[in-house]
């Protein structure tokens, strides 16, 4: 009886077919890969927290938006500066019109204090021509 030993040719032959046998198995064998449940927890926490990223990236979207339409719609340093021209101008016009006002208000009460005078003498007159 011989001894089986590596240097053995056949031996060594069998060895190294079924060594590359398991090797094309393992290679070729589909294999369904599951990730671990923490694998799973994790990436259902990630999705989760990507979900409200995104809504808060949205409500962000329209809150800016909403600055935007609200600052351009703002008047501008020149149509304020216009403004402020435009109110000087017409508080100098307001003032001047005050000042017309008052000598038209002294006049109008010149002439009404005439037409009374005026009145009382005629009444005195027309009453006195009665009288005779």
């Amino acid at each position: 009886m011989t001894e089986a030993t590596l240097s053995d040719p056949w031996l060594a032959l069998a060895v190294a077919v079924f060594v590359i046998c398991v090797l094309a198995i393992a290679l070729f064998a589909q294999r369904e890969r599951r990730p671990a449940a923490s694998t799973d927890a994790k990436l259902d926490d990630l999705v989760r927290r990507l979900g409200q990223q995104e809504e808060k990236l949205r409500q962000t979207d329209h809150d800016l938006r909403a600055v935007r339409m609200i600052v351009n719609n703002l008047p501008t340093k020149e149509s304020i500066q216009q403004i402020g021209l435009s109110v000087a101008e017409s508080r100098g016009k307001i003032e001047g019109m005050q000042t017309t006002l008052g000598v038209q208000t002294a006049t109008l009460g010149r002439i009404e204090e005439f037409l009374l005078r005026a009145s009382a003498e005629a009444i005195v007159g027309l009453k006195a021509g009665k009288g005779e």
